[in-house]
């Protein structure tokens, strides 16, 4: 076997071998009060126009909304506002956390209330997640788990995480609420983000395999031009 095969034989066992890609994860602590907009491991994350960072506690669960003109409730995302996770290379979303999403009949709200999440990539992935009680919630737009945190009612915080079957690609990841104000008579939601979890996409082993074989090929042809002398012929 020639030594650019060996080689590459090597790196395709290595990359076959390698350990699985470490998650990160971004929480509403990394989102400084005040700032709009943070760098945190690479990404970097920004309120929406005119908007700052705002925390708040209720019923022991602390998120992250915005602050602004557009703000019907600081320290949440309602009234066409958002946050937006821009990552320069691909990741693929594990997981996400949202908070303050409440069941009809809470804090005055007529309507179950739901948080939207689009995962952008070339195209838009819309994501949706609407309590249909104080301790369940239905997943619209990607299969998953939901797993309620602290119920969504007058004694608990509304805390709730998805968990997804097949993590979704994003280069850029937005929590926002629908059209208009919401979660007091509109079908709307205003919540705030508690958490995301998700790794850098990397290419498949079938992609490295390809891409190794072709170096190989190069390094045999590479190899037959210096036995030879003569140049080698890809009919």
């Amino acid at each position: 076997m020639f030594k650019s095969a060996g080689a590459g034989a090597l790196l395709l066992a290595g990359i076959l071998l390698s350990p699985t890609v470490q998650a990160a994860t971004i929480t509403q602590a990394d989102l400084t009060d005040g700032a709009n907009s943070v760098s945190v491991g690479g990404i970097t994350v920004s309120a929406s126009t005119g908007g700052t960072f705002g925390h708040k506690t209720l019923n022991g669960v602390t998120g992250v909304g915005v602050n602004g003109a557009n703000s019907v409730v600081d320290a949440e995302i309602d009234n066409n506002e958002s946050i937006t996770f821009a990552a320069s290379t691909t990741q693929l979303l594990q997981s996400f956390s949202v908070a303050f999403l409440y069941a009809n009949g809470s804090f005055g709200d007529n309507v179950n209330e739901f948080s939207v999440v689009d995962a952008v990539t070339g195209v838009v992935t819309t994501i949706t997640l609407q309590v249909t009680s104080a301790t369940t919630a239905d997943l619209i737009g990607a299969v998953g788990t939901v797993q309620n945190d602290s119920p969504g009612n007058n004694n608990g915080g509304g805390q709730w995480t998805v968990t997804f079957t097949d993590p979704l690609a994003f280069n850029s990841l937005i929590f926002r609420t629908a059209a208009g104000n919401g979660g007091d008579s509109a079908p709307l939601g205003d919540f705030a983000f508690h958490d995301v979890t998700f790794t850098a996409a990397v290419p498949e082993p079938s992609t490295w395999a390809m891409l190794i074989l072709g170096f190989a090929g190069v390094g045999f042809l590479a190899y037959r031009r210096r036995q030879t002398g003569a140049s080698p012929s890809l009919a």
